[in-house]
């Protein structure tokens, strides 16, 4: 079992900084498995969604791919929008691809996205785009639930990277802050080193945009173009 991250201060503009170093970190897939070691539906409340620093009334949640699929608990935590976390090797699996992209395609509250192992930009472009679709759902006061396709090992762990990103651009928060938040909810939850790495990347990315630099060359340009 790996470690799991601590917090720590020092970052950009107050943001505190994360440092993996050599953590032996694991990947644990998401929820409880019963005695014969096959999974069920596991569904936990992470945090309350916030924009522009203003907590709003849904909330976000953190599910595996049983969870996703499991009508009665959706409608029982009120659940009304969905991100779907696919990668591509679970293209392989043509029919589980293919009967839940073709729903996913035609209903607008499901955001679905396919991450790809290689492209290290990948990441980046699906947390910034589930954060849009996070301050769409509060404006209807819908809550979300953040799930893998598949019950694939990898998927659900692209899943919690997907789920700590999004904590730490609506949260202003670290990688450490924002795994330590979800662990507190889901103790058997980690990353493993590689997206962990990625989620570092990111972190350096949300800490350059509130950087005092690139906020004075925003005012800059403004004031050329007004």
């Amino acid at each position: 079992m790996g470690q799991c991250c601590t917090i720590r201060g020092g970052g950009i503009n107050g943001r505190p900084s994360s440092d993996i170093g050599d953590k032996d970190w694991g990947t644990t897939d998401i929820g409880p498995y019963s005695s014969n070691g096959t999974g069920v539906p596991a569904i936990r409340v992470i945090s309350t969604v916030i924009v522009d620093g203003r907590p709003c009334k849904n909330s976000l949640y953190l599910g595996n791919s049983l969870a996703g699929n499991d009508q009665k608990l959706l409608a029982f935590h009120g659940i009304k929008r969905r991100i779907q976390i696919c990668t591509e090797r679970d293209h392989k699996d043509l029919d589980l691809f293919a009967r839940q992209n073709e729903r996913a395609m035609k209903d607008p509250q499901i955001l679905s996205v396919t991450l790809c192992a290689i492209k290290k930009t990948n990441l980046t472009e699906t947390i910034e785009k589930s954060y849009k679709f996070i301050r769409q759902a509060a404006v209807k006061r819908e809550n979300i639930l953040i799930h893998s396709k598949s019950p694939k090992h990898q998927t659900e762990a692209w899943s919690i990277a997907v789920a700590c990103g999004c904590l730490m651009k609506m949260c202003n928060w670290s990688l450490d802050q924002a795994l330590y938040h979800i662990k507190m909810q889901s103790p058997e939850v980690e990353l493993s080193f590689e997206l962990g790495n990625r989620l570092q990347t990111y972190e350096r990315y949300l800490n350059f945009l509130t950087s005092p630099t690139h906020k004075g060359a925003e005012e800059e340009t403004l004031e050329v173009h007004g």
